[in-house]
């Protein structure tokens, strides 16, 4: 399992640690990862492009998701991701 907090800022998780509790954040910080230094290869960082990177470990052109939106040719719409 993964949690992507988008905008939030590594410090944080320490600047807020007292106010945690024992079945949220604290277990994930004791317990699981944390990335330093990390830096997407490629632009534009469109959150479900990150997001597909992050999970997958390959960028925009491994695991095809380019872009938030798709194109519903049943619809003759474009689609948000979620």
């Amino acid at each position: 399992m993964g949690i992507v907090i988008n905008q939030m800022r590594k410090e944080y998780l320490y600047r807020f640690e007292k106010q945690f509790s024992y079945v949220g954040f604290k277990p994930l910080m004791n317990k699981g990862y944390t990335f330093q230094n990390t830096h997407y290869d490629y632009m534009p960082t469109y959150r479900s492009v990150g997001h597909s990177s992050i999970f997958t470990g390959g960028d925009p052109s491994s695991h095809g998701i380019l872009t938030n939106d798709w194109y519903d040719p049943l619809e003759h719409k474009e689609i948000y991701y979620t």
